[in-house]
């Protein structure tokens, strides 16, 4: 049937790939399906392999994350769905999601998603991989409102929330806040890691490349 969307395992091993029923995953090596469809409610709008490739995350247009075990007999999440807010509540066009899109961290023991806070605006939210508790958030910077993305590094360490008017980079073992980035009068649009993980790249909407320590 359709494909919305795909995504390989860190390795290149694995290959998931979504759509209006679910997800499913395809191994290389086996030449085989080595998960059931992974049903869901709505359209599957994002997924993403943990760093090991034995845990898939996605989200789908229900506003909730998933997590599933990659196994033959894995069909069901390990916990019940958690709230997440998709790309059309975070200055995003509903086609385009990618900068929420659920992600592990910390060595795979943390699942990262985001939420409304009561008051309206949005947060990014640190939960254990396993069981979906949430375990801390990151907060909401003085005039920030809609989330316009998060950036988690390559070794899973580090995390980059970011706000038009500002971005907070944390921790994401602890939840510590590392620092406060302002984003002056390009405003932040997108932000990437590099592979070692010891700088930030940002993107303003103005076009702005900048490069933090």
């Amino acid at each position: 049937g359709e494909v919305n969307v795909v995504a390989f395992s860190q390795d290149g091993q694995r290959l998931v790939w979504g759509g209006p029923r679910g997800a499913r995953v395809w191994d290389f090596g086996k030449m085989d399906y080595v998960t059931p469809l992974l049903a869901h409610p709505a359209p599957v709008a994002t997924v993403a392999f943990s760093r090991a490739g034995d845990l898939l995350a996605t989200s789908a247009r229900d506003r909730k994350a998933r997590v599933f075990r990659v196994g033959p007999a894995e069909d069901k999440p390990l916990f019940p769905p958690v709230n997440h807010f998709l790309g059309e509540y975070a200055n995003q066009t509903p086609d385009e999601p990618g900068r929420t899109a659920p992600r592990f961290a910390a060595a795979d023991q943390i699942l990262l998603t985001v939420e409304k806070t009561p008051e309206g605006p949005f947060t990014l939210v640190r939960r254990s991989a396993v069981t979906g508790e949430p375990l801390s958030s990151s907060g909401v910077p003085p005039g920030g409102n809609y989330l316009s993305g998060f950036a988690v590094s390559g070794q899973g360490d580090h995390a980059v929330a970011m706000w038009s008017d500002s971005a907070r980079l944390f921790d994401t073992q602890t939840g510590r806040l590392l620092a406060a980035l302002p984003s002056g009068r390009s405003r932040f649009e997108s932000a990437t890691f590099d592979l070692d993980g010891r700088t930030l790249v940002t993107c303003g909407i103005d076009g702005s490349i900048r490069f933090w320590s």
